[in-house]
């Protein structure tokens, strides 16, 4: 369940006030290390993703937050980590290995906190891939997103994601799409299976697979695809 508007005024206020403290990230890391209420720990892990560089020594303890058992504390560690971006990368080793916790929602989590850090988890990349059979359908709609932010590393998982085309899930279906879409010429091979999601029983899909068409027509594999082309 979100937070009400005055929860999020409180949070806001609390965040600030943290982040405004000599010695950034002394009151938001007691408050992650006590007993707290979720949203004075939401507060906290906001307060922290606003310092920037200097949160680098407290972001073991973000990652952590990502095994909490507040499904909003879980995604404001997510969003954390996000926001710091390259200064949470020393950790994304730490985070890939959520990616096998008990915890469905904790996978979820993890998967989406890699998504956000981009190329600073390539190393992690085959973790992130192993995700896509996954029994639940937004962790692998995540790994999907997560490989497709690798711009030109994500190469090698073409074939991967490709696989995610006959997803029982639409929303899986639609972000294999887009990602493949994104890929340039490394699509090419799945150009002609990219073409029949403009059959997709969903709406939302067969959007997606014109637009992905569109953007692959630029490098002229539509045209030039060995799998079928891009006819209907």
């Amino acid at each position: 369940m979100g937070l009400s508007h005055s929860d999020m005024a409180a949070v806001c206020c609390v965040s600030r006030r943290w982040r405004q403290e000599a010695g950034p990230g002394a009151a938001a890391i007691r408050a992650l290390a006590g007993p707290n209420p979720d949203n004075i720990i939401q507060a906290a892990l906001e307060a922290l993703a606003g310092l920037g560089e200097h949160a680098m020594p407290y972001t073991g303890a973000i990652v952590a937050r990502l095994e909490d058992g507040n499904t909003d504390v879980r995604w404001a560690a997510v969003e954390a980590l996000a926001r710091l971006g390259e200064h949470a990368a020393p950790n994304a080793r730490a985070i890939a290995a959520r990616l096998e916790h008990a915890n469905e929602g904790v996978r979820s989590a993890a998967v989406e906190a890699l998504a956000r850090l981009r190329e600073h988890v390539v190393p992690h990349a085959g973790a992130i891939t192993a995700r896509l059979e996954n029994a639940n359908a937004d962790v692998r709609r995540a790994a999907v997103e997560a490989l497709a932010r690798l711009g030109e590393h994500a190469a090698p998982y073409v074939g991967a994601i490709a696989t995610r085309l006959e997803d029982g899930s639409a929303r899986v279906r639609r972000a294999a799409v887009a990602a493949l879409g994104s890929m340039g010429e490394h699509a090419a091979p799945h150009a002609g299976v990219i073409a029949a999601r403009r059959k997709d029983a969903n709406t939302n899909v067969r959007w997606a697979a014109a637009v992905a068409l569109q953007r692959l027509g630029k490098f002229g594999i539509c045209e030039n695809s060995t799998s079928g082309g891009c006819g209907m």
